[in-house]
C-alpha cells in the first residue's frame, strides 16, 4: 500500500479536518472518471487515516519495519563518555577525601 500521507499530501500529524480537506481536494483534482486507479489510491489513503484512531493504528501497525541492520547499529552504538572538567575532577577528589576521613 502507498503511504496515505504522501497520497493525500499531508504532514504526519494532521487533524481530522485536514485529512478530509486533503481528500476532497485530491478527489476534485483526480475524479474517478479520469483516472480510476489514482482515485482508488486516494480513497484507500483516506479510509486508512480519516480519523485520529485510524491514524494511530496506521502508525503502530502499518509503518515500515526497521531493518535488522539498522536495529543492530542502534543496539551497538556506544556513546563516548565525556571527560570531567578540572573543577568537576577536583570536586570529586574533595568529596572522596571527605568520605575517607
Amino acid at each position: 500500500m502507498l503511504d496515505p500521507y504522501l497520497v493525500l499530501n499531508l504532514s504526519r500529524t494532521p487533524s481530522d479536518e485536514e485529512v478530509r480537506s486533503a481528500y476532497l481536494k485530491a478527489v476534485r483534482e483526480n475524479p474517478p472518471e479520469q483516472d480510476a486507479e489514482c482515485f482508488q489510491a486516494i480513497q484507500a489513503a483516506y479510509e486508512a487515516i480519516k480519523t485520529h484512531r485510524l491514524r494511530l493504528k496506521h502508525q503502530l501497525f502499518c509503518a515500515d519495519p526497521v531493518s535488522p541492520t539498522e536495529l543492530l547499529s542502534q543496539a551497538t552504538r556506544t556513546a563516548t563518555p565525556s571527560r570531567p572538567s578540572l573543577s568537576q575532577f577536583q570536586a570529586l577528589l574533595r568529596h572522596g577525601l571527605k568520605s575517607v576521613r
